[in-house]
């Protein structure tokens, strides 16, 4: 993983089945970080441009008190019955998404590994 700025990381998940690499949107959840499609994804997911809001129409400039990044995203965004796949546990340090196929989908799980530099 490799943040971009801009609130975006680039993931390269690799495996015997599948090598690929994409940009998400994350947003920071207690002791989470969630993740959802950006530009082009993000409209074919679930049907309308990112900023243009699926309930009140439009992205907030900040957080509402006491409401994480994550949940500000989903009331600005999101229907109650959209579909996320995954995210990083920054308390366990663990990796866990689903990248929806067309014949089938591939979950990856993973562990933050340190490394000596």
């Amino acid at each position: 993983m490799s943040e971009l700025g801009n609130g975006q990381v680039e993931i390269h998940c690799f495996g015997s089945e599948l090598d690929t690499t994409f940009t998400m949107n994350y947003f920071q959840n207690n002791d989470s970080i969630m993740l959802c499609h950006d530009d082009a994804a993000f409209e074919e997911m679930y049907g309308h441009m990112m900023g243009s809001g699926s309930s009140n129409g439009g992205m907030m400039g900040g957080t509402s008190t006491g409401h994480s990044e994550w949940m500000n995203h989903m009331n600005e965004e999101h229907a109650s019955d959209d579909l996320h796949f995954g995210g990083f546990g920054m308390r366990n340090q663990t990796f866990d998404y689903t990248i929806k196929g067309k014949i089938r989908d591939f979950q990856f799980q993973g562990l933050r590994q340190q490394t000596d530099m």
